[in-house]
């Protein structure tokens, strides 16, 4: 499976250019790639947002534990061989990054950094390399991508083992308390309505809060202009039918609905379908579709202890593409020209005039 974003950003070809020669520069490029291939990008000024995204709305543990099972992931890819390119895309470290990240939230309590949490991080940085080559392998039969699939399922399996471990200290998974941000909210009026929208995309990463909302959109502006409007459409959208269908007022207040909406919205329009009436239409559907699978997965994951994470995104859109062949008015967009929406009509253009 193959992500690349061609992007241009000042400086970042060189940077990409320099890592091919050198190796240290190749890994720090793979690692903060890794962290932009969460909002799908492999631009590494993209990562570098993501990561002060996580600094302000999380705990210092979960950026360290974050950028450790970042380091970790991509270490261990090189190690075993996955091929050059797709590491230093990040295709192979932001599992790592997420799971890290997850381990740190549900699975420690404590803001200080310990030993055994790195521990944890590291088992989960390698889990989610071999999960990544497994799954990629599996979804390729249908030219899929494994997308956010590794990364939910290592966490599935460590968060509720953390449960029997006496040197952690889990909490069982839930929204956080609405307690926590309702100094930035103030029930669901139309600025609280524009703050739970922007507060989704923060969830990508799992952080409350405007901060790092914005953090993440601007990850995502510098990478592709559509996928920041389609972001905070689709999220926008989530919201409201949230809203509407009479959701908990604290799972929309801190953006619970929008943010596997927003990666919807980023998977389906321009990346896994060219843009076009069609596929716009799709990808709303879907985006609200991802509101009622994200809360059914909650009551069945809950008593669990496991996390939903960003599943109901992969799980919508892989079965989007799987289904590409009976789309018949929408044209599938192959694995290998995945980019940024731009770059990728881009292509499709120059192969339209050949």
């Amino acid at each position: 499976m193959a992500s690349f974003a061609t992007c241009k950003f000042p400086g970042v070809d060189e940077f990409m250019d320099y890592g091919e020669k050198n190796p240290v520069a190749g890994y720090i490029n793979s690692v903060l790639s890794g962290f932009g291939q969460i909002v799908l990008s492999d631009n590494p000024v993209t990562g570098l947002l993501i990561i002060l995204g996580i600094y302000l709305g999380g705990a210092p543990s979960q950026l360290v534990t974050a950028l450790w099972a970042a380091c970790v992931a991509s270490a261990f890819a090189y190690f075993i061989g996955v091929p050059k390119m797709l590491v230093q895309h990040g295709l192979y470290t932001f599992s790592g990054a997420v799971v890290g990240l997850g381990i740190s939230l549900w699975g420690y309590t404590v803001q200080a950094v310990y030993p055994q949490l790195l521990i944890y991080a590291t088992v989960g940085g390698v889990v989610s390399v071999i999960l990544t080559a497994a799954l990629n392998s599996f979804f390729g039969k249908w030219e899929a991508p494994s997308l956010a699939v590794p990364y939910c399922s290592t966490l599935i399996m460590i968060i509720p083992a953390l449960y029997h471990m006496s040197n952690m200290d889990p909490v069982p998974y839930s929204v956080p308390s609405t307690a926590q941000i309702m100094d930035a909210f103030t029930g669901i009026d139309f600025l609280s309505f524009i703050k739970c929208t922007v507060a989704g995309v923060g969830e990508i990463c799992f952080q409350i809060g405007i901060p790092s909302g914005i953090c993440l959109l601007l990850a995502v502006l510098i990478s592709s202009r559509i996928d920041f409007v389609v972001s905070i459409v689709c999220a926008a959208l989530a919201t409201g039918f949230a809203v509407a269908l009479g959701l908990p007022d604290g799972n929309i207040l801190i953006g619970l609905y929008g943010f596997n909406a927003a990666l919807v919205g980023m998977g389906l329009f321009g990346r896994a379908f060219r843009m076009s009436g069609y596929s716009a239409v799709l990808t709303v559907l879907m985006a609200l579709f991802s509101v009622i699978l994200n809360t059914a997965m909650g009551v069945i994951f809950q008593p669990l202890g496991a996390p939903v994470a960003a599943l109901p995104f992969a799980l919508i859109v892989i079965g989007c593409i799987m289904c590409k062949d009976y789309f018949t008015k929408l044209q599938a967009i192959p694995i290998v020209m995945w980019g940024v929406p731009e770059t990728i009509e881009k292509a499709l253009r120059e192969q339209d005039n050949e």
